[in-house]
């Protein structure tokens, strides 16, 4: 049995990743996406935009505007060590990158996306 790498879901917070915001005043909120390596940057920031849309809504508020943003990714090194190979075994060190990703929406009134049923 062998261990299989997936990229992050999207949720609140969770063993590989977290999906957040939070009210920065009455209209705006900040944003904060962290995912694992195995997630693209490309993923988090539509996660990001998800969680902007969800929250707009949330707030009773019609569409948003990204006022600002942050996109970074965080190297993360790992090292192994084999005692199977050569004489004295051998390390390998594996460095991967985790997306982050923060935005600052302001969210305005207005028409208010339909929803499916």
């Amino acid at each position: 049995m062998g261990l299989q790498a997936c990229e992050s879901g999207y949720s609140e917070t969770g063993p590989t990743g977290s999906v957040t915001s939070s009210m920065l005043d009455s209209s705006a909120a900040q944003v904060s996406v962290k995912v694992n390596a195995y997630t693209s940057p490309e993923t988090a920031y539509q996660y990001a935009l998800l969680k902007s849309a969800e929250t707009t809504i949330q707030e009773g508020f019609g569409h948003f505007q990204i006022v600002d943003q942050n996109s970074y990714s965080r190297a993360v090194a790992t090292t192994t060590y084999n005692p199977y190979v050569g004489y004295g075994g051998s390390f390998r060190t594996n460095t991967m990158n985790k997306p982050h990703v923060n935005l600052v929406v302001r969210m305005f009134p207005g028409p208010k996306a339909k929803t499916r049923r």
